[in-house]
């Protein structure tokens, strides 16, 4: 794959599947509190698979343990009694280059939403390939909104800062993503002065998105050749 693979619902599958709830109003702490779930944070790939999502990650919980492996698209999960192996699977919801409502997904555009082209004609999409100009999406956000729709806010890390989104159907029955069409949306930060290298970003508890930026911007310029740094 060469291009950027969102796997929201990985995320979302697993955080349901290793939390728990208590109806219960006693405040009371159990004398034997459950084990914590351990193990390794889903790794981000670097270099020209920054603009995959690959998962292959091994978890541990109380009672079973399980590889998640991003190649065969399954969970197994063995259970101390009982071997299992539960079908779990993903599939691409966008992919930078998805062309919608008259907007291409990860094209960077400038303060005038204009998209920027490099010397050959060719749309600056930040997709990890461009070399020494950006490492592709970095960050996306899944948001419930009031009336209970789903919409996909997503930013990229390359200069200048770009962010798109976009609502998302679900299936009432299994529960797929797919991206709603007619929908996708640059989002214009001129008027917020603008954004430099988007990083990081989280649904904030409020349900709206929370990004960041790699780096501040050094505007100084290099006294030895003149040109402004990066940071």
């Amino acid at each position: 794959m060469n291009k950027n693979i969102l796997a929201l619902a990985i995320a979302g599958v697993l955080s349901v599947g290793l939390a728990g709830c208590n109806s219960s109003d006693d405040t009371t702490a159990s004398a034997t509190p459950a084990p914590a779930p351990t193990g390794t944070a889903l790794a981000t790939p670097t270099g020209v698979a920054q603009n995959e999502f690959m998962v292959a990650t091994d978890f541990t919980v109380p009672g079973y343990t399980s590889n998640l492996n991003g190649s065969s698209d399954t969970l197994q999960t063995a259970a101390v009694d009982a071997a299992k192996t539960q079908p779990f699977g993903f599939h691409k919801l966008v992919a930078t280059g998805y062309v919608d409502n008259g907007e291409t997904f990860g094209w960077i555009k400038d303060k005038d939403q204009k998209g920027l082209v490099f010397a050959d004609g060719s749309k600056y999409i930040c997709n990890g390939t461009n070399q020494g100009v950006g490492s592709g999406l970095d960050n996306s956000s899944l948001i419930k909104q009031a009336d209970g729709s789903l919409r996909l806010v997503a930013q990229f890390e390359c200069q200048v800062g770009a962010m798109y989104t976009a609502g998302i159907d679900q299936d009432a029955v299994t529960g797929a993503l797919s991206m709603k069409p007619n929908t996708l949306q640059f989002i214009d930060q001129s008027g917020e002065f603008g954004g430099y290298t988007h990083c990081a970003g989280v649904v904030t508890p409020w349900g709206t998105h929370l990004g960041s930026e790699e780096y501040e911007p050094n505007a100084r310029k290099d006294g030895q050749t003149g040109v402004c740094q990066q940071r």
